[in-house]
This record gives structure tokens, sequence and C-alpha cells, in this order.
């Protein structure tokens, strides 16, 4: 995969927001990720290049103006077929040494400020009442890096489009039109191929190859299942056929098209689905055999055994099981997933709108999941992988590689590593009949039968049909007689209260380049059970058995349907314990991300300085109002004259002059401190006290951290202690006034 890194330099304050706020705090925030850290997401990123290349291609005109849908892509239209896009344009977020320094230095609150805003009104240009709202911004100076995936190559022509594009942006977010969001963006590398590590040695041709495959998505990851308005819901596990595709097209591209073709047809290569890792180890769909007591949540498995008493039974529907010697762990879910919503901008109004989509929302897997699965290869697709020039190529792209997969895999969706861990061992099953004639099926994955009309089929007797005739045997439910009555329940002869335990399923999709409806798909969900009796079983070959197990059953096997397991012990087994496992969350490794190899130590020591007074603050305005509300009448230490008693301290007006006097500078705030101690004694004058402390402070503002007890955790620079005294003398001000205004209040009352 070739990459190709670009880099984002912020020069005024940015938003890009989520849509929602705080109430009582901020009205619209900015959108941060996992870890709280501000960043581009890729949709954004693609949008505003795409809209920058679609104005520079109409500016040159000609056959240039179709080169934008070519890099970008194009949905498909009454006369024009979708068109895939040629680059993926992921999420700019912080490269991996700001990330690492911002979040072990706790200053991620300094990234952000609040700006507050107001609603004029056209006609007299004045404020209109009950319009106030707050802003919440990205401080300037940052430096964010997006990664562009080139899935395809680019001719010259394109490339140049693409290049100009990146020159054109300006600004990036919101309220780009009133100042913010100003940046600039440049390439800061050429295009260059991904390394592919080998993590894993393929030597044993002899026989088919087995391998064990973990999928770890780098990026959230859409695996699009069901539409409820405009909200699209991810599967929590990846289908064969998705990965089918990768195996096609590029590990095996060597070998041609045709030769590949025929492999897909004639089964000689089989990619399973890719469900979620247990704990490390790979997880089986939660059979439909299984349910929980109502009241105490007590798994059973209710084809061997039965709930005892007459307490309620909950049969479980979804879910993992972890098998181990002796034990099936259950758990209720495998993976995390998450919601963000997106909108389309339409080019006039430069809004979401409607006729381009509007808003829309996506729920996807959370980064850093991982998904195991298999991958098998048939002994002819493997000899013709040794005798073809490209199988150093192959076997690179088959140990590890990364790849992009999933809806909207074009921007910051998508992303995986795909590596091979090991050749995967062969299941724990039985390989006999149950009591000598009894046949449990168990399905890993959905299955898909015919009817004898050729259409797919969820009927039990096209069931029985299509095993028997790969087992050679005769198959038929368990008869009624050999049920028992125990109570209100029947027994089976398993020893559970169950036979069938069987769902179906309907699966419709769409074919982007024909834009038309593929046939729905009718098939028997995975996890369920069949229970059959082997009506001839001295026909029973343990080799037809194992060759179904490895093969599957019924059609599209190649694409991970038909995988089943004939009496697994984990099932039928009376002495398999059951418990509950959790999955705890994915550790995220706070270095992540890009290595960008600049010097950020200015931009750095700002934000560490920025947090540096915003705790301050919130430590100073704590303690003037301890100092103005608290009982002792000597509240700043050296000071034992100096009283902020109601009665004996400066008035308000004398603080709105000390206010005034500070925020002008400490060369303003000492001029003033001489001219106060000039002043005549009259109502207005400051107190001997008062002016003593202000002139010392004037002349040594550092000395103000030995004022208060919980001053002395600060540490400030020569330069910088006349700030913070600023922000101090302006808080104690704030808490006066806000005094003043509690007792005015009290007297009205």
């Amino acid at each position: 995969m070739k990459t190709r890194l670009l880099r984002i330099e912020f020069q005024s304050d940015w938003h890009i927001g989520t849509g929602a706020g705080i109430p009582g705090s901020t009205d619209r925030q900015v959108l941060r990720d996992s870890q709280g850290l501000p960043y581009v997401p890729g949709k954004t990123l693609t949008g505003i290049l795409r809209d920058a290349a679609e104005f520079v291609a109409d500016v040159r005109g000609g056959s240039v103006k179709d080169l934008p849908s070519k890099i970008f892509g194009a949905q498909s239209e009454s006369d024009s077929c979708a068109r895939a896009a040629k680059i993926g344009i992921s999420s700019a977020e912080f490269p991996g040494e700001i990330r690492d320094y911002i979040l072990r230095n706790d200053l991620t609150s300094a990234l952000f400020h609040v700006q507050p805003g107001i609603k004029i009104y056209n006609e007299t240009g004045c404020a209109q009442e009950d319009h106030l709202f707050s802003l919440e911004k990205v401080r300037r100076g940052c430096v964010l890096y997006a990664e562009v995936v080139f899935m395809e190559e680019l001719s010259d022509d394109e490339m140049k489009l693409l290049d100009d594009a990146v020159k054109a942006v300006r600004r990036i977010g919101g309220k780009r039109r009133r100042g913010a969001g100003l940046c600039n963006l440049r390439w800061v590398s050429g295009i260059k191929e991904q390394e592919s590590h080998a993590g894993f040695s393929l030597q044993d041709f002899d026989s088919p190859l087995k391998l064990k495959v973990r999928l770890t998505n780098l990026q959230p990851l859409i695996i699009a299942g069901k539409a409820l308005g405009n909200t699209v819901q991810s599967e929590t596990e990846i289908p064969g056929y998705m990965l089918l595709s990768y195996y096609v097209n590029k590990v095996f591209s060597p070998l041609g098209k045709e030769r590949m073709q025929k492999a897909v047809t004639n089964n000689e290569i089989i990619v399973s689905n890719f469900l979620p890792e247990l704990c490390g180890h790979e997880a089986l769909p939660v059979p439909l055999c299984m349910a929980e007591k109502k009241e105490s949540k007590e798994l059973v498995n209710r084809l061997v055994a039965e709930a005892a008493g007459n307490e309620q039974m909950k049969d479980i529907r979804s879910g993992y099981i972890r098998v181990q010697p002796g034990e099936m762990i259950y758990y209720s879910a495998g993976i995390h997933k998450s919601t963000r919503t997106h909108n389309t901008v339409e080019d006039e109004s430069q809004r979401p709108d409607e006729t381009t989509g509007g808003l829309f929302t996506y729920e996807s897997i959370d980064a850093e999941q991982k998904f195991i699965g298999t991958v098998k290869i048939a002994k002819s697709l493997l000899n013709d992988v040794m005798q073809s020039g490209g199988r150093e190529k192959i076997f690179s792209a088959l140990s590890r590689d990364i790849h992009k997969i999933g809806r909207s895999s074009k921007d910051e969706y998508g992303k995986v590593i795909i590596e091979t861990v090991s050749q995967s061992e062969k299941e724990s099953e039985s390989s006999g009949l149950l009591q000598g004639k009894y046949l449990v099926i168990y399905l890993k994955s959905d299955i898909l039968l015919r009817d004898e009309y050729n259409g797919y089929s969820t009927r039990l007797d096209d069931m029985k049909k299509a095993l028997g005739e790969k087992l050679g045997v005769t198959l038929d439910d368990i008869p009624q007689n050999e049920w028992q009555e125990k109570g209100d329940s029947n027994i089976s002869p398993l020893g559970g209260t169950r036979g069938h335990c069987v769902r179906t399923g309907r699966r419709d999709s769409w074919q982007t380049v024909w834009t038309l409806p593929r046939p729905s798909l009718i098939y028997f969900r995975e996890g369920s059970i069949f229970v059959f009796k082997v009506s001839d079983p001295e026909h029973w070959s343990a080799e037809k058995a194992e060759s179904l197990t490895q093969n599957g059953l019924g059609e599209r096997l190649a694409e991970g349907y038909g995988q089943i397991m004939l009496n697994p012990d984990f099932i039928c087994g009376t002495d398999e314990k059951l418990s509950r496992g959790e999955i705890t969350s994915t550790a995220v490794d706070s270095s992540r991300g890009i290595s960008a190899g600049e010097n950020f130590s200015d931009f750095l020591d700002d934000l560490k300085n920025d947090a540096v007074r915003r705790r301050f603050r919130q430590i100073a305005r704590r303690e003037a109002y301890e100092i103005i509300h608290g009982s002792s009448r000597n509240p700043f230490t050296g000071y034992d004259d100096v009283s902020c008693d109601k009665n004996s301290r400066p008035t308000a007006s004398q603080f709105g002059a000390l206010r005034e006097a500070v925020s002008a500078g400490i060369n303003i705030f000492r001029k003033w401190t001489e001219l106060i101690s000039t002043e005549s004694s009259n109502q207005n004058s400051w107190s001997k006290d008062w002016q003593e402390m202000l002139r010392d402070l004037a002349e040594n503002p550092g000395i103000f951290v030995s004022l208060r007890p919980s001053f002395s955790d600060f540490h400030f620079e020569p330069d910088t202690a006349g700030e913070m005294l600023a922000i101090f003398l302006d808080v104690l001000c704030e808490a006066v006034f806000d005094d003043e205004k509690e007792q005015k209040g009290a007297v009205n009352e």
C-alpha cells in the first residue's frame, strides 16, 4: 500500500464541532478523539480537498474537469455508474511526540478556549436578548498530520491536480468566513510503499494449507448491517466475502484474473468470517441451544440439560463463546462500538442539505480491536503459487499486509492489518455418532442451501437432504417415542429439553457498478443447532464427515458460508462447565500516530505555560473568595495589618482602580502604587497597610507566591511573575465586586 504524509498547520484558532454542546457551559463543542484531543476528521479533509480540486479543475476547464471524480470517487447517477475513489485520506491528528507530551503532562485543557458570541438585529445593529452563545475553539499553532493512502495509481494529471488542491486550501472547519481555521497544507514526504514484515514462514505445502489469520483495525471499522433511517449500524464480525476480495485481487494477483476466478468457483480458497478475538483466543458464535435462568442468570445448555424446578428460561440469541478444555465461556459482547454523526455539505449554501444527504450517523467498531479467522488454500492453488514468478510477493502479503475494508474506507474508517499467526489447529470435535445413531450439527457461519426449485431455502427437509448426500446416510428427525416425558417437559435422547435450535435470516445487497439490487439471500443463521437421527448408522463414514467439516456445506463456500461442526464436544458433552466472561476495554497507546521528526518545543512550551496560568487562575479565584468571605482578619501571610473585613477593607471603586492599573502592566502598576502613597488622607485613599503591601508587590512581583500557602507550589520565572500577580489581583477584585452585589441584594430584599 502506497502512502503520503500531509501536514496541516493552523495559523488561527479553529473549530470542528460535534454538532452538540454542554448545557450551561458550551453551546458548540469541539470534536475530540477517544483520548480527548482535537482532530480533523478524514471526511472533513476529504471534502475540503475535493472542493478545492473541483475549483481548480473548473478554472482550468477542458478534460481536467472530470479528474476530481476520478480521484475522489463519484456516486452513481441515472446516466453513470458509481466510481470508487483512488485515494483514502485518514483523520489529521497530532504526531506521536506531541500526543505523548500533552497526555503525560495533562495539558489537554490548554488546547481549548471558549469564545462567547451574540446575535445582532439586522435592522438596529443591536444585540438580541436571550441570544448569547458560546463557541469552543482549539488554539492556533497546532500541527496535525494525515496519511493519504493511494489505493490506485494516479496519472500525472491527477497527481498535479491533487498537489494544486493541497496548495489551494486556506481554511478548514467552522466559522472560517470569520477568521477561524486559517491553515497551511503541504506534503512532507513523497509517495512510499508501506513495509510488510513477514511474521510467519510458509514452508509445508504437502497438504492443503489452513492459516489462522488475525485482523487488527487501526481505524474505526464499519461493517454495514441494518440501516435505520439515517443511521447505519455495524455488524460485530467481518464477513468472509469482504476479505475474499482482498486475497483474490491483491494477494494472488500474480496468478492472473482467470486463475483466481477458477479458484473461487472451485472453492480452492475459502475465507471464513472473522470473529472477535476473546482474551487472545478464537471466538465462536453462541450456540442457540444456550439459555439463562431469568432470576439467577445461570447458564444452561438446553441440548443436553434441563432446568431445575420451574424457573423461567430466556434463550440467548447473540454473543460469542470461547472454548477451552472442559469449559465453555460465554461473552455477551465481543467488541466495543461507538457512533459518529457526519453531514454532506451543499456547495452553494455550504451547509448540510437533504438533497445531498444531510446528516447521517455511522455506528462503527472501535479502533484497536482484533479479529480471528481462517484462510484455507487448496494444494492445487499452492502448486500454481510455487510455479508463479510472483510467489515471494504472494507469500509476503499472506504473512502481513495493510489494507482498507468496509464502508467509508476512503477516509477515516477501515484501515486494518492482516497478518497470518500460524497454521490453524484442528477443532476439538467428536468423530463418531452420539450414542451410535444421533448427529448434532452446529453452524459456525451462515449457510446457503437450495431447494428443488433452485431458490434459497430455510426448510429442515432441504438441510436433511443436503447433509445426507454429503455424508452418505439417511437423516430423520428424532421420533416422538424416543422423547421421554418428565413433568411438564419432554426430554430428548441427549438429555435436554431442546432438539433443533434454529434461526433464519435475510440479507439484501446492492451491486454498485450495475446500480441494481442483488438477489436476496435467505439462510440459516450462524449458531443454529440441528439434531437428527441417522437411520443407517452402518453407512457412517468418518472420512466423509471430515471432508464435510473441512470444506463446508451449501453454496458460496469461498466467502465463508457453510462452515459447520459435527457433534462438537463443547456442545454435546454433559460435563462441560458453563461460565461468563467480560471483555475489557482496549488500552490505547498514548504515543500512537505519526512521528513527525519536527521540533515542537515552542508550541509545547506555550501550551505548558497556558496550562499553568489556567490552573493558577482556578486556585487564585478560590483563594480570593476565601480571603473576602473568610473569617481571618489577616488573610495575607507576612502582612498582619492588612485586613479584608467588610468594614475595614477599601471600597469597590478603589478595587476598580486597582484592577485597571494592574491590567495595564507591571510598570503602570508600579507608578500607580507610587501615586496612591502621595494622596492626601480622605475617604477614598488607601490605608497605609494596603499601600505598603501593594508597593512591595509592585517592586518585587515574585513575592506574591508567599501571600497564601497554596501559592507556594507555583514557581514562576521573573518575567512571568508580574503576569501571575495581575491574575491574582484581578480575581481578588472580582471577589470584592461579587460580595458588594450580594450585600446590595440582601439590603434590597
